[in-house]
């Protein structure tokens, strides 16, 4: 009897490591061409191409391997223009300085369940404000109910923990006093907002740059989520028009962050009826007490470094601002910020970079910790993983 069940559990094993090799599949080959260990990197790998290599797959079936090994990887299916039909595929890979790493996609039956989000973002009612987060940061906008207070600023939200905290922190805020309310302006031990954004610019906001005046757009006034995770949290923003000039200018911006990165990857559209003109786009830095300013012209970017607030237990705050060489102009600075300029080209996007980093968490412990984290970040940008998809 007991000859008979190893033989069928031999036959089982046997069974199930021809149906894992036959299925259909790619294997997908990154390289990574920088001299940085890339690991947790969210790749992107066109989907089009996917399904032309791998028969039968789908969204719902579609899984990633190390090579290899038998347990899959968390990945995400992003549609980037909401028409229905996937655009991208989504995972984290592994692959250190001048290395190789090589991973599997395979249709599978059957999607385990992915329970694990690493982001998370949401328009929060009854503010409106459109807020968002990783495992490192957490961001967000204020909605239109505060429009006569603030404007397009970007709020930083300071997270000592990597889990999501975004909805908590709301419901515990808006609790009445007499009902336990927690303050998220008050460290409770996973955090707070301690940054002051008011009606500047705050951590990244842009406005279009007349040469002596900020244009400001004024809060969005329109908010659609794009994506929810579990890697990528992505959400576009609609803007009343501003005048600038003869012309009516309106802005479409779209954030993104991924899982394990401090910068968003910030896409604004500005269109103007019958115009393909250029613009020059201001994006700033809302000034703090005792911060430390660096820039790079080389590579288009400027940070601030310092306490985040005047509690100096409150730990110290780095914010930086970059885009590409190629639309850099200028620095400049007001009252309220230092700005960095560059020059948009109407109905077509302006992408820039910006983010945070904070002490309380660990991933930061000075000034140099955060422009070493800069300066990798211009690596990545300027090498990026080769990714090549074969059978």
């Amino acid at each position: 009897m007991v000859k008979r069940k190893k033989a069928w559990l031999c036959v089982a094993v046997l069974w199930l490591f021809v149906q894992c090799a036959t299925k259909p599949s790619a294997v997908v080959t990154i390289i990574n061409p920088s001299n940085l260990n890339r690991m947790g990197e969210v790749v992107e790998l066109n989907w089009q191409e996917l399904t032309k290599t791998v028969t039968g797959l789908r969204a719902e079936n579609v899984m990633v391997f190390r090579e290899g090994e038998e347990t899959p990887l968390v990945s995400q299916i992003f549609d980037k223009n909401l028409d229905g039909v996937p655009d991208q595929f989504l995972f984290m890979a592994d692959v250190r300085a001048g290395d190789t790493s090589r991973y599997v996609i395979r249709n599978e039956y059957k999607l385990p369940s992915q329970d694990t989000a690493f982001v998370y973002g949401a328009i929060k009612m009854p503010r409106e404000d459109y807020a968002w987060e990783n495992d490192r940061i957490a961001f967000r906008v204020y909605g239109p109910p505060l429009a006569a207070d603030v404007n397009n600023g970007i709020d930083v939200w300071c997270k000592r923990v990597p889990q999501l905290i975004i909805d908590k922190w709301y419901a515990l805020d808006e609790k009445p006093e007499d009902q336990g309310r927690q303050s998220y302006h008050e460290d409770h031990g996973e955090g707070a907002d301690f940054f002051s954004v008011g009606t500047s610019l705050g951590c990244g906001g842009s406005a279009i740059f007349d040469n002596v005046t900020l244009i400001q757009p004024d809060v969005f006034k329109k908010a659609k989520l794009i994506a929810n995770g579990p890697l990528r949290v992505s959400c576009e923003l609609t803007y009343a028009p501003v005048s600038v000039g003869d012309n009516s200018i309106t802005e479409v911006k779209r954030i993104t962050l991924d899982v394990g990165s401090n910068l968003n990857k910030i896409e604004s559209v500005f269109s103007a009826e019958g115009s393909n003109d250029s613009l020059e786009v201001a994006v700033g830095l809302v000034k703090r007490t005792g911060t430390t300013y660096q820039s790079n012209w080389d590579n288009a970017w400027i940070s601030l470094w310092g306490e985040v607030n005047d509690v100096p237990d409150n730990g110290e705050l780095g914010t930086v601002a970059m885009m590409s060489p190629k639309k850099f102009k200028e620095f400049r600075e007001d009252k309220q910020h230092h700005l960095i300029i560059g020059t948009a080209t109407l109905n077509q996007p302006f992408i820039y970079y910006v983010g945070a980093g904070w002490t309380g968490n660990g991933f930061f412990v000075d000034d140099d910790s955060w422009i070493a984290y800069i300066k990798e970040f211009v690596i990545k940008m300027d090498k990026p993983l080769v990714i090549k998809i074969g059978r």
